[in-house]
């Protein structure tokens, strides 16, 4: 089994707790990226954590980022990598690598443009996918007080709590739509803004032939504000005597 590229994910919203066979749950996903993307600005330690039947890999990083397409990245482990988009132009380079790799934000291919458009520590990498797709509202169970299934492709399945906010996401095998993919779970939310919510703790489960993937991802140090720190005007200070290359397999190959 192979998770489409891009994806990680899906969960819910509000409402609903009795099950309407083929109802319009109505836009869910849209009110859910709409309460997000009142947020202008982010700062986050990010710390994950990912365990497969090969072993551990732990990774830290330093996230700034603000609206529109600005991002400032500093990877730490297992390799040290800067990443910076000024809202125009993309830059990504490695530690130790002969080339960075940098094109323009209208040049990018589609899922790393929209993951310019995520606010940190939001389950909106996986939602904006959804975001023109029908919603069927579904039976409510356990915890979940909504239950919404999203036709995609590939299909998922949204689980809200009490107060509204994704706490489940689910996405199936679009060969085999009865097949779970992979899972997210939310927890720890926060009320960053007056009714804005952001889960600090993400569990995801990846199902593959080789077994099971588990990621931990903690969101530390979380604040919400006008502006961060790093300047955007100029990108390529962050990048000293570093050439770019638009190619990402030009940076590999065999001189």
């Amino acid at each position: 089994m192979k998770l489409p590229a891009g994806w990680l994910g899906v969960v819910a919203w509000c409402g609903v707790s009795t099950f309407v066979p083929n109802a319009p749950a109505g836009p869910l996903v849209s009110n859910l990226v709409a309460r997000w993307v009142q947020l202008e600005a982010v700062r986050c330690d990010v710390r994950r954590e990912t365990e497969t039947p090969a072993g551990r890999l732990r990774r830290l990083s330093r996230v700034h980022w603000a609206a529109p397409n600005r991002l400032y990245v500093e990877n730490y482990t297992p390799v040290r990598r800067t990443i910076v988009c000024d809202g125009v132009l993309f830059m990504s380079y490695v530690d130790g690598d002969p080339l960075g790799f940098a094109r323009p934000v209208s040049e990018l291919p589609p899922d790393m443009e929209r993951s310019l458009r995520v606010v940190p520590g939001t389950p909106m990498d996986h939602l904006l996918h959804w975001l023109d797709s029908d919603e069927t509202s579904m039976a409510a169970s356990g915890s979940l007080q909504r239950v919404v299934r999203v036709n995609g492709p590939p299909a998922g399945q949204i689980g809200l709590d009490s107060e509204g906010r994704v706490t489940e996401l689910t996405v199936f095998d679009p060969v085999h739509p009865s097949q779970t993919l992979a899972t997210w779970n939310y927890r720890d939310y926060r009320e960053v803004r007056p009714g804005v919510w952001v889960p600090l703790l993400h569990e995801a489960f990846l199902f593959t032939s080789n077994g099971v993937h588990r990621e931990l991802t903690r969101f530390e140090n979380y604040r919400v504000s006008p502006e961060p720190v790093p300047p955007w005007n100029d990108p390529h200070r962050y990048f000293p005597g570093v050439r770019f290359t638009n190619r990402f397999d030009a940076i590999y190959r065999e001189p």
